[in-house]
């Protein structure tokens, strides 16, 4: 009884936890690039005093691709896909706007404004968007169509409901 419980709940925490994560981190991504293209003449400026190329495309650029990928993320469609730019963006903000600070030791790496984009980012890319995300309803389609977009870590799919209006699927 207390294995079954333990087990639902574990699943349960597999499907909330991502869901969680991505719409936590999607919305700060949507604002943030809302907030770049609102103010696009200081993002330009901002871009230029970094010394990225192309300040005035970059910041298009980055505004659209954060507004964007923030939806998706939330959504959770084509997390993995959108997940690899958005990573780009923190290495290049790690690199440029924090590189004075966030190099000096562990702490300072992780105390950083980027690092729990970053940490949430490398989560999504390792082990996908979860059960509860558009990615997990599309799955079959992208099977038929050859993309390799695995909605969840293989041990998530194996999650055991004790209902009977749930899926259930297993590796075996």
């Amino acid at each position: 009884m207390l294995n079954k419980i333990i087990a639902n709940a574990t699943c349960l925490v597999r499907n909330v936890v991502p869901l969680t994560l991505r719409i936590l981190i999607g919305w700060q991504f949507f604002l943030t690039g809302k907030g770049k293209l609102a103010h696009i003449d200081k993002t330009t400026g901002f871009f230029s005093k970094l010394h990225i190329p192309m300040p005035e495309f970059h910041a298009y650029f980055i505004g659209t691709l954060e507004t964007v990928g923030g939806l998706l993320l939330i959504a959770g469609l084509l997390t993995r896909l959108v997940s690899l730019p958005l990573l780009g963006t923190l290495v290049v903000a790690y690199l440029t706007a924090h590189r004075e600070d966030a190099f000096s030791s562990v702490e300072d790496f992780i105390t950083a404004t980027p690092f729990p984009y970053l940490a949430v980012v490398l989560f999504l890319i390792a082990y996908g968007p979860g059960r509860l995300s558009v990615d997990r309803w599309l799955t079959p389609l992208f099977d038929k169509l050859g993309i390799g977009v695995e909605a969840c870590a293989s041990d998530a799919r194996t999650c055991k409901y004790t209902r009977g209006d749930h899926p259930r699927k297993t590796d075996a």
